[in-house]
């Protein structure tokens, strides 16, 4: 059996109500690395705790199958949706730092602190991010800008220099990007070894050339929209390449399909776990990455919910030094809670903010009242 929550099954918080947000916030990967300082850390742009959350399950799940066929045994799995992001995005650099050193870092805005160059630039049709940090990416920098008498600064060998002397060097490269286009960037960038690329619109990502030659849109037919255009499988193998064949099924399709082929599977009630006699991945070799990113990392929405269906949905300020508390109300009845919890202020009782419909149309004034209510309180 797999268990999938906002914060497992034990612990102090595993009987909380939370959604993706509050799970997400709860791993501090929002104070860490999204937002700009002294204002509200963010969340990325799409259900990111559940999504992790999601791989996380998929590769136990499988494990634990292969565990039970290779050496017998039951298991039930407790994933934290906090947690498995917190051990991708704030883990190995970060808690691990602060548990010895007691440093921790802090949101930027946009780059990274200690490295230059390694940030978003804008250019003549957009944006491009650059990462230029080890030498023989600064030296392929420099070539794509044709090797300017102030790239060469021995100074400026030095990608530790080059952050602490960023205000000089970030104007200096954008005169370059400005009078470019970001495909040319990425691609004269890209020609010399820096790690270069386009940031793209919807639009752009919708049409592009190496998505579409890779297969990676596919056209299902659909019997009530017709034809649609969406994504295939993000991860392909060569035996099992996955992604969709069909369009998704009508409300109660194949029910009757389903009814009929369960109808005559036994059910077993299993009152204790089966006690296994080997290790589960005994003779098999298992290569540990550390850490990666994978999936929605970025979106405009910030902490608003990413299908415009809740509000309150995003992070107030608390008492205290970048003290945030993150909020997210998804039903009336979550609403009403949270009335009672303030207290019923009569602002809260306006006819407007009964409904969520009502409630995300007003967001903007119904986020400033409760932020004047939250600044009362420490987050904890």
């Amino acid at each position: 059996m797999i268990s999938i929550t906002p914060f497992g099954q034990t612990g102090p918080y595993a009987e909380w109500k939370a959604y993706d947000l509050n799970a997400y916030h709860l791993t501090a990967s929002g104070s860490r690395y999204c937002g700009r300082p002294g204002e509200p850390p963010l969340e990325h742009g799409t259900f990111s705790a559940e999504f992790f959350g999601a791989y996380t399950v998929a590769a136990w799940g499988l494990a634990a199958v292969h565990g039970r066929e290779r050496a017998g045994g039951s298991q039930h799995l407790d994933v934290s949706c906090a947690e498995a992001l917190a051990a991708l995005f704030v883990g190995c650099q970060n808690i691990g730092a602060y548990a010895q050193d007691g440093v921790s870092g802090q949101r930027t805005g946009v780059g990274m602190p200690l490295g230059a160059p390694a940030t978003i630039l804008p250019c003549k049709d957009g944006h491009v991010w650059m990462m230029a940090l080890e030498p023989g990416q600064w030296d392929g920098l420099s070539r794509a800008m044709g090797d300017p008498e102030w790239a060469r600064l021995e100074m400026f060998q030095d990608m530790f220099v080059r952050a602490e002397n960023a205000e000089a060097i970030y104007p200096l490269i954008e005169q370059w990007t400005m009078e470019r286009t970001k495909q040319e960037i990425m691609d004269l960038c890209q020609a010399n070894g820096c790690p270069t690329t386009a940031l793209f619109t919807i639009d752009e990502v919708a049409r592009h050339p190496h998505l579409e030659e890779k297969g990676y849109f596919v056209n299902l037919d659909h019997p009530v929209l017709g034809t649609v255009r969406t994504m295939s499988a993000p991860i392909r193998l060569p035996e099992s390449p996955g992604g969709p064949r069909k369009a998704a099924p009508l409300l109660a399709e194949h029910n009757a399909e389903i009814l009929d082929v369960t109808a005559d599977i036994e059910v077993r009630e299993v009152t204790e776990p089966v006690q296994a006699h080997a290790l589960p991945l005994e003779g098999v070799r298992v290569a540990n990455f550390g850490w990666g990113w994978l999936g929605p990392v970025a979106g405009p929405m910030s902490n608003r919910h990413p299908l415009t269906a809740a509000a309150p949905h995003g992070v107030f300020p608390c008492a205290g030094d970048d003290r945030w508390i993150s909020i997210a109300v998804v039903t009336d009845e979550e609403w009403q809670n949270l009335v009672r919890a303030m207290g019923d202020p009569p602002w809260a009782q306006a006819a407007g903010f009964a409904t969520t419909p009502g409630r995300v149309a007003r967001i903007e004034i119904l986020h400033e009242k409760l932020s004047e209510w939250t600044r009362g309180f420490d987050d904890y």
